[in-house]
């Protein structure tokens, strides 16, 4: 088990408040993650305002939460959460691996995945099926791997024709799977839960799409494109695309949404900003870079796993709004029995994009 200090330190970010704070505890929060700074020793962080934001935005200096990785070669980058679990969840680039942290005081992580590349950019969780989905731009795959305590394995959901894929974002409850990838033919993509029936949502004028996240009120997808300083909105079916936001030689890489608020972060001025629709509200300085940022809130996670549970898959279930719920096996697995409960091993090599090897781990 990884260990992560609980910070009990000072505020660094400009223009937010200085006050000792002990952790971030379970309740709703904008959260988003800092690079180390070399220069000063200071290690890489999961930084947190609690809160509504309807209240707190309003502040000239809201108060900043945060947790320290325990080592300073640590480097987080994607993050995702499961409300009804209390957990967070991110890509940590220096060990490869997908971890979880309980929001409970503990300091204990989990390991979900161990092998991923440096590149992990993207991270959702689908709530109602227990399962974790990450993108990976040098193994150019997208993978799923059960988020429940005491399961095991992975699948790899979406892989054909992905050329850097990096924002991701689900919608359990209609069965969406949506990517972002900027190689050589950038889009935003969508599929089904197991990364089949795939469509584009957007391909004309998107250069880097990076974060995209999803307005669950209106059925609308967010993103930003850092290479073209904006923030864009479209229906589901790629209708109604919508200019939302541009400013010119920034380089935004992060997007949550709140009610009207739109927080994004920016990685060349190290800011976070804030919109209330489109109209800009707040921007402040981190003195350190951010890259992913959520809304950890329970109203954007509708709904609860437990027709999933009642299955009892020995791996992973898929909840599939149409057809309902069913287990699955992962790779490297076959089913035990029809209606595939049980998986048994095989033997079994899988050769990723980059041409090196990944297996199950223990």
């Amino acid at each position: 088990m990884g260990r992560l200090w609980i910070a009990i330190v000072l505020a660094l970010a400009v223009g937010l408040k200085t006050q000792l704070t002990f952790s971030i505890v379970h309740e709703k929060s904008l959260i988003w993650d800092t690079s180390r700074q070399r220069s000063f020793y200071i290690p890489a962080m999961i930084m947190a305002v609690q809160g509504d934001p309807t209240e707190w935005v309003a502040q000239t200096r809201p108060e900043i939460k945060y947790i320290e990785a325990p080592h300073f070669n640590w480097e987080f980058r994607a993050l995702g959460f499961d409300w009804d679990a209390k957990s967070i969840y991110w890509s940590e680039q220096k060990n490869k691996k997908i971890q979880a942290l309980v929001l409970n005081g503990s300091t204990d992580t989990r390991t979900l995945f161990a092998g991923t590349s440096t590149e992990v950019s993207g991270i959702a969780v689908d709530w109602l099926s227990r399962n974790l989905y990450f993108t990976d731009t040098v193994y150019n795959w997208i993978m799923m791997t059960p988020s429940t305590p005491g399961r095991a394995g992975y699948r790899i959901v979406v892989q054909d024709g992905l050329d850097s894929p990096h924002g991701l974002a689900i919608y359990p409850q209609k069965g969406y799977l949506i990517w972002s990838d900027w190689g050589a033919r950038p889009r935003i993509e969508v599929s089904d839960l197991e990364g089949q029936n795939r469509r584009i949502i957007v391909e004309r004028d998107i250069l880097k799409p990076m974060g995209v996240t999803i307005d669950y009120v209106h059925d609308r997808l967010y993103w930003v494109d850092s290479a073209k300083f904006t923030v864009e909105a479209v229906q589901l079916d790629g209708l109604g695309r919508q200019l939302i936001h541009k400013v010119e030689d920034i380089t935004l890489t992060g997007i949550a949404l709140y009610q009207d608020f739109i927080f994004l972060t920016e990685r060349k001025l190290a800011t976070l900003r804030v919109l209330d629709k489109k109209t800009p509200v707040k921007s402040y300085k981190l003195g350190r870079n951010p890259f992913d940022i959520m809304m950890y809130d329970g109203s954007q996670q509708a709904g609860n796993s437990s027709a999933c549970e009642l299955l009892g898959c020995e791996q992973m279930c898929i909840h599939d709004p149409v057809t309902g719920p069913k287990c699955i096996c992962g790779e490297g697995y076959v089913p035990g029995d029809e209606e595939s409960i049980s998986c048994n091993c095989k033997i079994f090599v899988i050769r990723g994009a980059h041409n090196g090897w990944i297996g199950p781990i223990a």
